[in-house]
């Protein structure tokens, strides 16, 4: 009607074409590789065009199609799919039967309005298993978008639900497990300008929840995010599984985290900085519980590099329980410190940390930590490339009461501390201790330096250890000393002075280890109570030893000898003079090259063949031989505030031997006193230096003194010679616990027996537990010394039960003293001949109370 011709076509094909929309160069947008084919296409009637295209980029065949008709004037439909080529052979057989396999297709709506002839665009779509890049992306999208009229911008939003995230965005990788997803976006794009303003971006999953802001621009390939914000939220740590190394996979982490980043830079290269936070974590596993973790962690990525500045991370109530191991438990830990990647070359950390209320110990019980607080501080830096791993770091441990075996130490006051430098080199198993010291505040320090190779595996060792300034005296005190006073007392009377350097090297594996080296002690000092004092004492000792065997000996080899110089000794008021001897310290073996002579009381002793055996395998089996000449017993006893009296010690013991906590003699020691002489022979001491050592001994006495020995002691007045032996005598605890004895007067020219009336009451109160005051304080007013032909006794002692039977036996009684045929004489009975020890000595307390009183009254 209008005389304008309807132009029709009856067929139209394209091969390889192009499609350039948009004049402006700059602004072009090209479709390449189309094939088109038309037929009987009729521009005035409904329209239908149908292109199909090879997009490179995603190796796929797409299908775009135009719909439209006169009466539907402004609207046009478009539906696009896309199938992606199969990337192998056994993709291109199963592609026949699953037509939907890389499959994208979208339906959209185009529909102009008002003057300005803006459109506005509908959208839906689904993508299953398509691929872009290394990714495979499912779910259903609808969009909705109002553009001008040149479609270069626009109003647009999205909702996409998904299935699962994609595993990694551009260079990100997102670690998730595959939970329902929905992405909303809303924004506006220019594309004159390129980009893209994001006015809204929500992430809504199970697994946490983000919303943001940003800007998208695509002026260059590829596409550039600028100061993007990123909240994410409630995310279950659970996710952790996945991305933490193997050893911590068997933990349960329970509980959320939270992140806000700010993003910016290229798709394939962001840029992120952030702050990764959470609180009242729990994290669980067998025999494992941590009941409240919190961390907060700012940090920046860029490309493969990242760091974290300022982290904090605190966790409570951590214990952990094995059933071989024991169990360990920690109030508090607390880290603050710093981590670093750089790219591909160094990974580097440094802070701090504290521990607080730690404490643990063994199934058995044998160690037992309790109270431990300590702090510290850490410094690592790791080459990515040569996996070299150089470390620095100190440890203070302000607390912490020990129990180890028998051992127990409170180290609050000696406050230790280790530092510790040096590089360990993965690719070789070395590690290399720069610098390692341990300090004590009353100790010293010491310091270790050397290699130690496969130290997780065979460890094998090359170090040295030295020091300058160790103080044997707080060494002494704070692990001897406390820890085994109680049992062996003598041990708490003992300080020692001095100060202590040495030089050491060991090599080995913990199986085979040789040590060597040198130790000096400068003004040592040994002193017990305020009876004795050994120094000052100087020391040089050259040693080496093997563990656990001595090592075979080499012949030619020159022992370096050791010198010890005592400047003085004092026992009490006695004084000795300097000694010196010399030694050697070889092969787990000392040994005394001199005999060692030590002039005292007015004679000496001689130590000869002193030696320890083997250090390593018999650390108690020391051996020496002793003779005693000449030690005047006044002397000696003043020095011990003993009873004074007279005589000397003299004596041979061919050889003394230490071994497993017994010391046992052979030979025999002389004491020449009070006329005749006391002969000890055969002498073993078990549990020696314990607090309940136990002697044992036979002992003989041969022409001794009545009147001297009885002046002494105090204990009445006697005149004889008295001779006898106590063979089996078993002394424990400082009391008779067994022995056989069996005492006698034996007469003697020129020696009178006579018995004073005091000695005679003593005796009563000891053989019958009675006083017999009335019967000897009549006789005493006639007479106050009585005539006896014999006296002594015969006795048993076992199990606190003592036998005491007399000299001679009449008519039943025991007589412990037989008078002589010349008055005035009397005879003693033994009227108890079987008491407990206890008791004898309870009657022999008795005896020395009356004396007191009896001193009192004069």
């Amino acid at each position: 009607s209008t005389g304008f011709v309807i132009p029709s076509i009856r067929f139209l094909e394209v091969q390889d074409g192009e499609v350039v929309l948009g004049a402006v160069e700059e602004d072009k947008l090209a479709i390449r590789s189309i094939s088109l084919k038309m037929k009987d296409f009729n521009l005035g009637q409904k329209t239908g065009i149908r292109f199909q295209a090879y997009l490179p980029w995603i190796d796929g065949d797409a299908d775009l199609t135009f719909r439209g008709s006169p009466e539907q004037r402004g609207q046009t439909e478009i539906d696009l799919l896309i199938r992606q080529r199969p990337k192998n052979a056994l993709q291109q057989s199963l592609s026949h039967s699953d037509e939907t396999s890389g499959v994208l297709k979208a339906a959209f709506n185009f529909k102009r309005q008002g003057r300005e002839n803006k459109v506005q665009v509908n959208a839906t779509g689904a993508f299953n298993q398509f691929r872009l890049g290394s990714e495979e992306i499912t779910g259903n999208f609808r969009s909705t978008a109002d553009l001008n009229a040149d479609f270069n911008e626009g109003e647009v939003s999205l909702q996409w639900d998904m299935p699962k995230l994609p595993r990694k965005i551009g260079r990100v990788e997102i670690s998730v497990p595959p939970a329902p997803t929905t992405l909303i976006v809303g924004g506006r794009y220019s594309a004159a300008e390129k980009i893209f303003a994001l006015k809204e971006m929500k992430l809504v999953s199970p697994v946490g929840s983000a919303d943001g802001k940003g800007t998208i621009s695509w002026k260059d390939n590829p596409m550039t995010l600028m100061e993007t914000k990123v909240r994410i939220r409630k995310v279950p740590l659970g996710l952790l599984k996945s991305v933490v190394p193997k050893a911590f996979k068997k933990f349960a982490f329970i509980g959320n985290a939270a992140a806000d980043l700010k993003l910016s830079g290229p798709l394939n290269s962001l840029k992120i900085w952030g702050l990764v936070h959470s609180d009242k974590v729990k994290v669980e596993g067998e025999g494992f519980a941590l009941s409240r973790l919190s961390f907060r962690v700012p940090f920046e990525f860029e490309k493969s590099s990242f760091q974290a500045k300022a982290g904090r991370i605190q966790g409570k109530g951590l214990s952990f329980k094995h059933k071989e191991r024991g169990q360990f438990q920690l109030g508090t830990i607390s880290l603050h410190g710093d981590i670093e990647k750089i790219g591909n070359k160094q990974l580097k950390t440094a802070g701090q940390f504290q521990v607080i209320k730690g404490s643990f110990s063994t199934p058995d019980g044998s160690k037992i930590g309790e109270n431990l607080k300590a702090n510290g501080q850490w410094n690592l830096s790791h080459g990515l490339q040569d996996s070299r791993t150089h470390f620095k770091g100190k440890l203070n441990v302000e607390g912490l009461e020990l129990l180890w075996n028998k051992f127990f130490g409170d180290f609050q006051r000696e406050r230790p501390a280790i530092e510790v430098e040096g590089d360990y080199l993965a690719n070789q198993g070395e590690l290399n201790l720069q610098k390692v010291n341990i300090a004590f505040r009353s100790i010293g320090d010491v310091e270790i330096q050397g290699l130690v190779s496969q130290p997780f595996e065979k460890a094998n060792f090359n170090l040295t250890l030295r020091t300058e300034n160790l103080r044997p005296g707080g060494l002494y005190d704070f692990f001897i000393r406390e820890t085994f006073k109680l049992n062996y007392p003598f041990l708490d009377q003992l300080s020692l002075g001095g100060k202590t350097g040495f030089n050491v090297r060991t090599q080995g594996t913990l199986d085979k280890l040789d040590v060597e080296g040198f130790v000096r002690l400068t003004r040592g000092k040994i002193r017990g109570s305020d009876k004795w004092q050994i120094g000052s004492l100087e020391m040089t000792l050259p040693f080496s030893l093997s563990y656990p065997h001595s090592a075979a000996d080499e012949k030619g080899t020159i022992s370096r000898t050791g010198n010890l110089a005592v400047q003085e000794v004092k026992l009490g008021s006695t004084t000795m003079p300097p000694i010196e001897v010399t030694f050697t310290f070889r092969n787990n073996s000392v040994k005394f090259l001199h005999p060692i002579h030590i002039p005292i009381y007015g004679g000496s002793v001689t130590i000869k063949d002193l030696a320890w055996r083997d250090i390593v395998e018999a650390p108690k089996n020391i051996s020496f031989s002793l003779e005693v000449e000449e030690i005047h017993l006044q002397e000696f006893t003043k020095a011990l505030d003993w009873y004074r009296f007279g005589g000397t010690i003299s004596g041979s013991i061919p050889q003394i031997q230490w071994a497993d906590g017994t010391v046992r003699s052979r030979g025999e020691i002389k004491v020449a006193v009070f006329g005749g002489q006391l002969i000890v022979k055969e002498m073993e001491v078990a549990n020696a230096f314990s607090s309940l050592p136990s002697i044992k001994l036979d002992a003989r006495l041969e022409e001794i003194n009545l009147e001297q020995a009885s002046e002494t002691f105090k204990f009445g007045r006697l005149s004889g010679i008295l001779q006898g032996a106590v063979e089996d005598l078993v002394i424990t605890h400082g009391q008779p616990a067994e022995f056989r004895a069996k005492l006698e007067s034996i007469p003697r020219d020129g020696v009178g027996q006579w018995i004073s009336v005091e000695a005679l009451k003593e005796i009563t109160i000891l053989s019958s537990g009675s006083e017999a005051g009335s019967l000897y304080g009549g006789l005493a007013g006639f007479f106050d010394y009585f005539r006896y032909k014999k006296l002594g006794f015969k006795a048993t002692l076992k199990n606190d039960r003592l036998t005491l039977r007399g000299i001679e036996t009449k008519e039943g009684h025991e007589y412990l003293v037989v008078g002589s045929f010349l008055p005035p004489r009397v005879n003693v009975i033994s009227h108890s001949q079987e008491i407990g020890f206890s008791e004898l000595m309870r009657r022999f307390k008795q005896v020395r109370g009356g004396k007191k009183e009896e001193q009192r009254g004069k």
